[in-house]
């Protein structure tokens, strides 16, 4: 049954919601930042106020580490009042372990998700074994927001006709797709990283970003993708990605992508991903931007390590201000961010 509010909450739900009405009728805000705590009656007339007056509400989980909720202050307001419209993909590939499954969900879960949650497809391989499907099926997932899909083929076809199937964008710049492999480990600043991509980048030449390298420059572009472990793609790159995929197929169906993958009669469907992404990027004059100072994911439990809590405050581009109060927090700052 529905939860009844104490007639106490109730009264308290009415003078709250009588005040911030007051207060948004004077001062008229862009945005209502608050808590996501619907136990809280201020909270609950927070919402009802911001649906009933149209303005953007961005909340913030209880539970948020102090890095994610401090690099919003590196947005401008017309970048906040944007961050719930901005809908990120997570497509997960897997090739079928159902360890590397679980691990992934593991990796998912650690990962820090401010203000909304995103939408998750699972790409299975056409042998998936059945325990492999039922731990896709198992992976529990918020419906608030795009909810979840499997999606698994019955028929191999090269890889890259399978991975451009991972994501239909539209033309709106207010999406994007975290493309991950299902073995990769994840940086708990993934999430809110991609956000601040996405509501920062400006050029329409940029396919995503290499999350599993890192840089030194923010405004550095490379034709090439190094890393395996997961990338960031934008919507307009990517749908001229699959119209050049397709091209190369020189079919828009499945049949002649299937065929080239059993008869090994297409140099296309030899290359790997990386390859023909490369080979795009080289001739589209499309670029691949990397985070800079550490990477957002990686494979393995080697390679390089995951930012730290102040330098992810630096990676946001806080102020000097920011990093030195957050260092003078009573918190393990030493901590490597890592899920492995």
């Amino acid at each position: 049954s529905a939860h009844v509010p104490s007639p106490r909450a109730s009264r308290a739900m009415a003078q709250a919601l009588k005040g911030l009405q007051a207060l948004v009728g004077t001062f008229q805000p862009q945005l209502i930042l608050g808590v996501d705590d619907d136990a809280s009656p201020v909270v609950r007339a927070a919402t009802t106020v911001a649906r009933l007056t149209s303005t953007p509400l961005l909340q913030l989980p209880v539970s948020a580490p102090s890095w994610a909720v401090s690099s919003l202050g590196a947005l401008t307001l017309s970048q906040l009042r944007r961050w719930t419209t901005v809908r990120l993909t997570i497509a997960v590939v897997s090739g079928g372990s159902v360890a590397a499954l679980e691990a992934m969900r593991g990796a998912i879960t650690q990962v820090a998700l401010v203000g909304d949650a995103p939408h998750l497809h699972v790409l299975l391989p056409a042998d998936a074994s059945v325990a492999t499907v039922a731990a896709a099926q198992a992976w529990p997932w918020p419906r608030v927001g795009g909810g979840k899909r499997l999606s698994f083929r019955v028929s191999t076809v090269p890889t890259s006709v399978g991975l451009a199937e991972a994501w239909s964008p539209t033309e709106s710049d207010s999406e994007a797709l975290l493309l991950l492999s299902a073995d990769a480990h994840l940086s708990p600043a993934l999430y809110v990283y991609a956000k601040h991509f996405v509501l920062g980048v400006s050029s329409h030449k940029v396919l995503g970003v290499d999350l599993g390298t890192a840089g030194t420059d923010a405004g550095a572009g490379f034709p090439e993708l190094k890393s395996s472990c997961g990338a960031l793609y934008l919507p307009h790159a990517w749908l001229e990605l699959q119209e050049y995929i397709s091209a190369k197929f020189k079919s828009t169906g499945e049949r002649d992508a299937e065929a080239a993958a059993r008869t090994g009669g297409s140099d296309v469907a030899r290359l790997s991903w990386a390859e023909l992404l490369g080979a795009f990027m080289q001739e589209r004059d499309y670029l691949m931007h990397r985070p800079v100072g550490a990477p957002m994911c990686r494979v393995g439990n080697g390679g390089p390590r995951f930012a730290e809590s102040a330098e992810l405050m630096k990676m946001f581009g806080l102020p000097s201000m920011f990093v030195r109060s957050h260092l003078t927090r009573k918190e393990n700052t030493s901590q490597e961010f890592s899920t492995s």
